[in-house]
């Protein structure tokens, strides 16, 4: 299984993993990128004008909440990244080749309004990024087969 910044949007993730978890055959594995915010007694500021700004309801989970579902699930946790550095620049890099591509060719001004509000958003996600409160995390779970060691 396979998904690209989509957890975050999901309101019952541990029932959505559990669910993911028992339709794995052995040896199945779970590879997701996802936004990740830090633990603290009271959601940061930018935290709230992320989720504010994105257009759907978000329910970001904790690092710490991935790694311990996955163990309860008898999942083993292959990787557990922080993959932010290089995703802002992934994201950087694109809407730099945008606006030079932009720079040759006109927009037709009903694609304009598109354009101004994904970079809205994109600008949002990466102050964001940069509160450093939002992380961008890579996970890799396994599902062992019962009663046997994990590969080597």
């Amino acid at each position: 299984m396979f998904a690209r910044e989509a957890f975050y949007t999901v309101m019952g993730k541990e029932n959505l993993l559990k669910a993911i978890e028992r339709a794995l055959k052995d040896k199945g594995q779970i590879i997701f990128t996802d936004f990740v915010v830090k633990q603290a007694k009271q959601e940061p500021e930018a935290v709230t004008r992320w989720r504010a700004a994105e257009p759907m309801r978000t329910a970001p989970w904790f690092v710490e909440n991935y790694t311990d579902l996955a163990t309860q699930l008898g999942l083993e946790m292959r990787i557990c990244e922080d993959m932010t550095k290089k995703y802002r620049g992934l994201v950087m890099e694109g809407w730099s080749r945008f606006m030079d591509i932009l720079k040759t060719q006109q927009l037709e001004p009903r694609l304009m309004l598109a354009v101004v509000q994904e970079a809205e958003l994109w600008h949002s996600r990466i102050k964001a990024l940069d509160s450093g409160e939002v992380r961008l995390y890579r996970f890799h779970m396994l599902k062992k087969k019962p009663g046997t060691m994990s590969d080597w």
